[in-house]
């Protein structure tokens, strides 16, 4: 097969994948207003179509807006496309399931919440259902929940498994509580992410790095963000230079002189192949932790309580590093990927302490 023809059909590939979003932002609650959610949706609207996305944005939607919303976006998605579903405003979680509240929820106890409001892995399954390549659930939802009932969490929402292609990025760790930041036009963890969109060339294990980092820096290890992800392979909301200088060349027939094309050093290949093996490893490790702690969580949500905050934390660097080191590896970085390992190893021993494991 010629480069050309090769060429053809990936551009037919890339043309017929589509970018689908919707963006739901819900702060006028009648007894519980928020401040910046629907400054968030917008805020999110925005990044997301200067990205190339189509996208479907509901402000203050009632529960039979965000059906139908749902509704129109599932429809929308076809096999191979990449879907955002993106929420801010209050969420509740109730006997252990996560549910998105609508500005008209008015529900007297748990019983009646659970129609009165939308799950979010009802969301999620139907995102899936469709063969889409890739979906991002970011839920800016975290926030103090008001809503009390006897088997409530006392705040935020609940872990979350990713089925295959699916990441979701939540704005704090499972049972904590985000900042809606008053102060400014935007929430924290979303000023963050739109932030984090504008910049080419990153992933999305390296966006949502990023905005971890930067939200519990700003927070003061108050906030850290979580997320839970089995996405294969990569993708980037914005090429980076050296894929847009690729792009841009592809199509000469004069190859650069051999003597002045830019050569790098890989690591031996052995050395790559037993940094591997040894990740595969501490990512079997990881695994088990990432369970114990879905089951502990599962056991304290019941009980109206939460998981320790430093075990939280330790948890989401766990993930943050083991992800580093699976992207320096893919880069053939392997100072870098024994270093993510080193400090990925790290947070296992303490969750595994801490979970007798």
């Amino acid at each position: 097969m010629s480069r050309l023809v090769l060429l053809a059909m990936l551009a037919a590939a890339a043309s017929a994948q589509q970018r689908q979003a919707l963006l739901i932002g819900n702060d006028a609650y009648p007894k519980w207003p928020l401040k910046n959610p629907v400054n968030d949706a917008r805020a999110m609207d925005k990044a997301l179509r200067d990205t190339g996305f189509h996208t479907d944005l509901v402000i203050n939607g009632k529960l039979r807006d965000v059906e139908r919303a749902i509704d129109r976006f599932v429809a929308a998605l076809h096999a191979g496309d990449v879907a955002v579903f993106y929420y801010a405003g209050h969420g509740v979680q109730l006997s252990g399931d996560n549910y998105l509240v609508p500005v008209d929820f008015d529900a007297k106890d748990e019983a009646d919440a659970k129609y009165a409001t939308y799950p979010i892995s009802r969301v999620q399954e139907r995102m899936e259902g469709t063969g889409t390549q890739l979906n991002l659930l970011i839920l800016d939802a975290c926030r103090n929940n008001p809503f009390k009932s006897s088997r409530a969490a006392g705040g935020g929402l609940g872990a979350m498994n990713a089925g295959r292609g699916t990441l979701i990025a939540f704005a704090t760790g499972p049972g904590k509580v985000a900042d809606d930041n008053p102060k400014t036009g935007n929430g924290l963890f979303t000023g963050h992410v739109v932030e984090a969109l504008r910049q080419p060339g990153l992933t999305l294990d390296q966006i949502f790095n990023r905005v971890r980092e930067r939200v519990d820096t700003d927070s003061g290890h108050q906030q850290t963000p979580w997320s839970v992800t089995s996405v294969i392979g990569e993708f980037r909301f914005r090429p980076g230079a050296a894929e847009t200088e690729a792009a841009s060349t592809s199509n000469t027939a004069t190859p650069p002189p051999a003597d002045t094309a830019p050569r790098q050093v890989a690591p031996p290949p052995a050395d790559l192949a037993k940094l591997r093996e040894d990740l595969f490893k501490l990512g079997v490790r990881g695994d088990t932790v990432r369970n114990s702690l879905q089951s502990l969580q599962n056991q304290l949500a019941a009980k109206g309580q939460n998981l320790r905050v430093d075990m939280q934390r330790a948890a989401s660097l766990m993930n943050g590093y083991l992800e580093g080191a699976s992207n320096a590896l893919k880069s053939q970085d392997g100072a870098a990927a024994g270093d993510f390992m080193q400090k990925a190893e790290r947070q296992i021993e303490v969750l595994e302490k801490f979970l007798h494991l």
